[in-house]
């Protein structure tokens, strides 16, 4: 069985989606999306950054930070999938579906990536 995935066109759209749990993904730039989907451990928020836009130092200098900071990144699982995107997931419960809340979890990904400050 295939999974339909919406392609959101921006990010109110994006939000939209995962407050009625429906599974899409919005290009947040080129080769960088985020993906809400149900995975085999329930809903989550995944940032996936293809290889062409990875930087050099992407993957240690992310890991360097979580673990800097364990506390406010607790939750989040950061790995290279099959097709060698780098990925960074986090758990979506019920408390994170609050459009203010997925706000500052968007916000935490990227911080936590390294592409906002």
């Amino acid at each position: 069985m295939t999974e339909t995935i919406l392609r959101s066109s921006d990010q109110r759209d994006f939000l939209v989606s995962i407050g009625e749990q429906q599974p899409s993904t919005w290009q947040w730039a080129p080769g960088i999306d985020f993906v809400y989907r149900r995975d085999s451990v329930g809903w989550g928020l995944a940032l996936m950054i293809e290889r062409q836009a990875q930087r050099p130092n992407l993957f240690s200098d992310t890991l360097k930070r979580r673990f800097e900071d364990v506390e406010s990144y607790d939750g989040y699982y950061i790995c290279l999938d099959n097709q060698q995107r780098f990925v960074v997931w986090h758990e979506l419960g019920r408390d994170y579906r609050r459009e203010d809340t997925l706000h500052g979890l968007l916000s935490e990904f990227l911080t936590l990536t390294g592409f906002k400050h």
